[in-house]
């Protein structure tokens, strides 16, 4: 699956947490005081079997690495460079309220599985994402911005779970932000609230259009994903779009909420977890598909394939380590090999499917 070097396999925590520190020192004149801030907040916990410096970091601050990605890779870099480690991977203390949430399952529409979201900011107010015959449109107010990263995701899969599990288009998702975030598995903050709010907002108030190609057909559908949502003394107060009550309302994909919650500080860990599970009832025969169709339908503006690559090979490792329902995978130098998933997996996802749809009538 993937390439693996016994060399790492001895190294002890504290020879990883000297290198961690001796990479900082070199690059120490890139850092704004800042980035020194958020690195120290990083416990090395040793190096893994494939090389790599394991930071443990609190969930609490998992959104302010994404304002200080730079600085991780800066780092990164000077590890490698040096040889003293092949890079960095992070990984995430569990917070409690993770046990609190009140759905053993949590689910998406299709469309946003095999087309998604935006991993990161941009200044742009329209993003595009296809795949295959199929391409997703976002357009969004150029004063409120397009939904992002993994708390965009997240509140995606609450509203989708809480119309499936209600079968009603208007209710009240929180008395306040403190219980919304932690029922999405986040732990408070001031930080966590804002970032929350925005992303809410954002998905709220953007544009979504899917286009289906086939031969000379083409199907146009466009919608909101709400109607109307306001937060006042009585909680936060939702009103789904009818177009999107119907879309979730048919073969959403079925997701477990012990994975998504390991996974929750990751978009691309979320994207490929839901994504596999997806693809679990609809690989029929052997299929490859090639890293150049990978990157356009999971990539974030890499400057090559192979780093693309890369990400993509250690994120796959990662989703993996949980034992997803999935197709039978194999990463191969043209791409991902999939063979039809085992019948107990299919089974499994077309009876998860029938219970939802049941439930949202």
């Amino acid at each position: 699956m993937s390439i693996r070097n016994d060399r790492w396999r001895f190294i002890k925590p504290q020879h990883g947490e000297l290198a961690f520190i001796e990479a900082i020192d070199k690059v120490r004149h890139l850092l704004t005081e800042q980035d020194r801030e958020l690195l120290s907040h990083h416990k090395v916990e040793g190096v893994d079997n494939r090389g790599r410096i394991i930071l443990r970091q609190s969930p609490a601050l998992s959104d302010s690495l994404t304002g200080h990605s730079k600085a991780i890779k800066l780092v990164s870099h000077a590890l490698s460079d040096n040889d003293w480690a092949t890079g960095i991977t992070l990984r995430f203390t569990e917070a409690p309220v993770l046990s609190s949430s009140p759905f053993k399952m949590l689910y998406l529409p299709p469309a946003f599985v095999s087309m998604t979201l935006p991993h990161s900011k941009s200044s742009r107010n329209e993003f595009t994402r296809s795949n295959g015959n199929l391409s997703l449109s976002i357009l969004s107010r150029k004063k409120i911005g397009l939904p992002y990263g993994t708390f965009a995701r997240l509140i995606l899969l609450y509203l989708t779970t809480l119309r499936v599990t209600s079968g009603e288009r208007r209710f009240r998702i929180s008395d306040s932000w403190r219980d919304f975030l932690k029922t999405i598995g986040i732990a408070w903050g001031s930080r966590t609230r804002r970032t929350a709010q925005d992303q809410l907002e954002r998905l709220c108030s953007s544009s979504f259009s899917i286009l289906s190609t086939f031969k000379s057909d083409k199907t146009f559908k466009g919608m909101y994903i709400t109607d109307q949502w306001q937060r006042s003394p009585q909680g936060i107060q939702i009103s789904l779009s009818e177009k999107f009550f119907i879309l979730s309302g048919h073969s959403v994909v079925p997701l477990q909420t012990k994975i998504i919650h390991n996974l929750r500080h990751s978009q691309l860990a979320l994207d490929l977890y839901s994504w596999l599970t997806y693809r679990t009832t609809n690989v029929k025969h052997p299929t490859l598909i090639e890293w150049k169709s990978l990157e356009v339908q999971f990539g974030s503006n890499y400057k090559r394939t192979r780093d693309f690559r890369s990400k993509f090979s250690r994120v796959l490792d990662d989703v993996l380590e949980h034992k997803p329902i999935s197709p039978v995978l194999s990463l191969l130098p043209e791409g991902l090999h999939m063979k039809p998933a085992s019948a107990a997996d299919m089974e499994w996802v077309e009876r998860m499917r029938h219970v939802a749809h049941k439930r949202s009538l």
